[in-house]
């Protein structure tokens, strides 16, 4: 079995300080904090390639806290001319402390193929995550009957605890189709005003209407 180690170096905003200016003005001044962390994976079949990260956010009533999705490239499709990566969801949670929490998913039953290739020219990645609150960070995808017919697509969220529990399963609908039978993920996910209460998501919705959007709440 083959062990492969690579040093992610992340950089973290520890704090904002605001100086406000006599003419009213503001200055911002920020703080960073860097440090290493190995990774290391087991799995025998990598390319060898160095980690990407691929999406850094941070919890909105912790912003100490950062939720990381990184992968190693797969191949290259010359099609949408966009990476695919490995068929694997590494999440890490990178505390303020310097600790890093590992939530490996690796169902790829769940989480077809599909979902780990960027879509059209536009790089519309089909897979996002979004931490939440607390220990909770939701992960939205795209699963197909059919991975072949595009009509058989429906949107997805699963949302994880920090110790790799799968808390919720979410369907949210038929994944976007532009004008009819192309696949073009669009959403948009923001939590409400206190977290704990859920969040907002804004999807295209499929119709007549090229620019129909609508609004859903989850709690």
């Amino acid at each position: 079995m083959k062990i492969q180690s690579y040093n992610l170096r992340f950089m973290i905003i520890i704090i904002f300080l605001l100086t406000f200016l006599p003419t009213g003005l503001t200055q911002t001044t920020v703080q960073y904090s860097y440090f290493t962390y190995q990774e290391t994976s087991f799995q025998p079949n990598l390319t060898g390639t160095q980690p990407h990260i691929l999406h850094i956010d941070h919890y909105n009533d912790n912003s100490d806290t950062a939720v990381v999705r990184i992968a190693r490239v797969n191949y290259y499709k010359n099609v949408t001319k966009n990476y695919c990566y490995e068929q694997r969801l590494l999440l890490r949670v990178i505390k303020a402390d310097g600790s890093v929490i590992q939530i490996n998913y690796e169902n790829a039953t769940e989480i077809q193929d599909i979902n780990y290739c960027a879509v059209t020219t536009l790089a519309k990645n089909p897979l996002n995550i979004y931490p939440l609150f607390d220990k909770y960070i939701l992960v939205t995808y795209t699963h197909a009957t059919n991975t072949s017919d595009s009509s058989t697509y429906v949107d997805r969220g699963m949302v994880f605890h920090w110790n790799g529990t799968i808390i919720s399963k979410l369907e949210f609908g038929p994944s976007y189709l532009y004008p009819g039978t192309n696949w073009y993920p669009k959403e948009f996910i923001i939590n409400n005003i206190t977290p704990k209460n859920g969040f907002l998501r804004l999807f295209a919705a499929n119709g007549n209407e090229l620019d129909s959007f609508k609004w859903s709440q989850y709690g």
